[in-house]
């Protein structure tokens, strides 16, 4: 989308979002173009490229096929008045794209008289979840009842779906349905012991080229922090496919036979018929298919040598 969304000086309030825009991606396509008009009907407002710590508009897909900001964020002009900041921050290691973290006030528990607070930093300190009711519905309808935040007395409807909000979390919290977690503090389970040493100090090389790519914006650190980051990702994989190999053969044991010990592979050939260790014929298919075509092709051009007009085929019975 380049630079377009462009606002007056005057529209957009917030001191902590500019009405301009700028970019490190000035690429501008068709589907660029057809989504920022239909955002400009509703009057959408992108956010990348407007905040402190996203000016210009940092890159949010970064792959050896290029990079790009492809990954938008769009707020209306009600939610852009609580942003305080937005940043570009560093990927999952599953993705090619970027995390994009918002900054914004949260207005919780106003209409109870508290303040409301600042999100501390750019990630979610805890994240709230229901957890599966163990109790029957007729308790949570009855406690629902109960609750004081439902009230229809309002024209507005934004208030009145806030009271509701409002009444299933207390509820929630009243029969102990719900839990709190930190996202961003989830551990690898200890039972994966192959994720080593090795895999560690390789993840922050990885991180630390993306840093130096962010900090000099040379080609020479895309080159770089793209191979880290597929060394990175075979290690995993080698790591991963040979901690499973130690495991399926020490689960399926030694097999001896008039004592000779039988080999354990993945596939073999008997009669023709290729048999897997996962009971899938799907390579045995394969390899119908492969010869079927070969001996098609072989007919065919006995066909034209003889300069046939005609081929009928006839199934004998014994």
């Amino acid at each position: 989308v380049g630079t377009m969304n462009q606002w007056e000086e005057n529209s957009i309030t917030n001191p902590n979002v500019s009405h301009e825009r700028s970019t490190r991606d000035s690429k501008v396509n068709r589907r660029g173009r057809k989504l920022m008009e239909i955002m400009d009907a509703y009057g959408m407002i992108l956010l990348n490229g407007r905040t402190q710590s996203d000016t210009p508009a940092d890159y949010t897909y970064l792959s050896e096929t290029g990079k790009s900001v492809i990954d938008l964020v769009f707020v209306d002009d009600n939610t852009i008045n609580n942003i305080n900041d937005m940043t570009i921050m560093d990927p999952l290691h599953t993705s090619n794209h970027m995390l994009a973290g918002i900054d914004v006030v949260c207005h919780w528990g106003e209409e109870d008289g508290t303040k409301s607070t600042t999100s501390k930093g750019i990630t979610p300190i805890s994240q709230t979840v229901f957890n599966r009711p163990s109790m029957t519905s007729q308790d949570f309808a009855q406690q629902m009842a109960m609750s004081n935040r439902i009230y229809f007395f309002n024209d507005n409807t934004e208030a009145v779906s806030k009271n509701i909000e409002h009444a299933l979390k207390e509820t929630a919290q009243i029969l102990n349905l719900t839990k709190s977690f930190s996202p961003h503090s989830r551990k690898r389970d200890n039972n994966c012991t192959w994720y080593d040493a090795t895999c560690r100090n390789l993840k922050k090389e990885w991180k630390q080229t993306l840093r130096k790519f962010k900090s000099e914006r040379t080609q020479q650190f895309v080159q770089i922090y793209l191979m880290t980051k597929r060394r990175y990702f075979s290690l995993l994989k080698q790591k991963k496919q040979a901690f499973n190999d130690r495991r399926k053969k020490k689960g399926l044991g030694v097999f001896v036979f008039n004592n000779s010990t039988l080999e354990i592979v993945e596939e073999y050939t008997y009669l023709g018929i290729t048999f897997s260790s996962s009971g899938v014929f799907k390579k045995a298919c394969e390899s119908f298919i492969e010869k079927s075509s070969r001996a098609i092709a072989r007919v065919k051009s006995t066909l034209i040598k003889v300069k046939s007009e005609c081929f009928t085929v006839q199934r004998y019975g014994r």
